[in-house]
């Protein structure tokens, strides 16, 4: 506000400044990071969005006086993304439903899988259970070997794709991996494409 208006106005030229965010959500925003996590440990950020898409808290750090970094929206706050980890796979399970899988579709799950890539082998342990996974349960257990399996059948592109449809605005590498959290992804991207899915 004060890049687009100046000081004089902003803090007194009687604006009035109109938001969704919600004190209580972010009081227990600001609690959860600053009191739940020791001052040396690692930096954490939180996104709350509303089921109509609004942010209604956020915090993206301890500090801005220290760090000058919001966490939360990535590289828009002056820092870098997070490796979304495994809550990417959604997004796979989004675009195979979109292509037609059922949720009750059955992969195979060993304890580990070596999957072919161009000019490589993909090798991928973690999620393993005998007689396979359905999507569903794999997605419950979180089941990399499923997932990686998966992501060749859909296609990195076809899957990021979805991730950009359901709001995620950062820059994803097209590789396979993403399923399993490589890239860099905001807290506000996540929470912005997770409010998407609802019952």
């Amino acid at each position: 506000l004060v890049e687009l208006f100046g000081e004089d106005r902003v803090y007194g030229g009687g604006l009035r400044v109109y938001t969704a965010l919600d004190r209580n959500w972010q009081r227990q925003a600001y609690d959860t990071v600053v009191s739940n996590f020791p001052q040396p440990g690692p930096e954490s950020s939180i996104v709350a969005v509303g089921a109509d898409g609004r942010v209604r808290a956020m915090m993206g750090g301890r500090d801005f006086n220290v760090s000058e970094l919001n966490l939360a929206t990535g590289a828009d706050g002056g820092g870098s993304g997070r490796q979304p980890g495994s809550s990417f796979k959604p997004f796979a399970l989004a675009e195979a439903l979109a292509q037609g899988y059922s949720a009750q579709a059955r992969l195979p799950a060993p304890s580990c899988v070596a999957l072919e890539i161009p000019g490589d082998t993909w090798d991928v342990c973690g999620g393993g259970a005998s007689g396979g996974h359905t999507l569903l349960s794999a997605t419950a257990s979180s089941s990399n070997v499923v997932y990686a399996q998966l992501m060749l059948e859909l296609g990195p592109e076809n899957v990021i794709d979805m991730a950009y449809t359901l709001g995620v605005e950062s820059e994803l590498p097209i590789v396979p991996a993403i399923v399993l959290g490589s890239g860099e992804v905001s807290v506000l991207d996540m929470a912005s494409a997770y409010s998407t899915f609802r019952d």
